[in-house]
C-alpha cells in the first residue's frame, strides 16, 4: 500500500527546506482520486510554508505531457 499523502508531503516540504520559493506540481488526470490526495499534500505544505499556491498542472500518466508541462513552465504559459 503506497502513502501517496505522505510521499507528497515529503517531496513538496524537501523544496522548501532547500529555500524553492515556486515550486509545480505536475500530475495526472483529475478522474483520478490519488491526483487529488497529493494536490491537496503540495497545497497544504506550501501553506504551512507561507508560499504561494498554483494550481497544479493535471494531464495525462505519459513521459510526453511530462515535457509538455514542463514546456509550459518554462515558457511562462504558468504561474509557477
Amino acid at each position: 500500500v503506497s502513502d501517496d499523502v505522505g510521499g507528497a508531503r515529503l517531496a513538496v516540504e524537501h523544496f522548501c527546506r532547500l529555500g524553492r520559493k515556486r515550486i509545480a506540481h505536475v500530475t495526472g488526470p483529475a478522474s483520478f482520486a490519488v491526483v487529488h490526495a497529493r494536490v491537496q499534500a503540495y497545497r497544504d505544505v506550501l501553506v504551512e510554508n507561507g508560499l504561494t499556491v498554483s494550481e497544479p498542472l493535471l494531464g495525462s500518466w505519459s513521459e510526453a505531457w511530462g515535457h509538455q508541462a514542463v514546456a509550459q513552465l518554462f515558457d511562462g504559459k504558468s504561474e509557477r
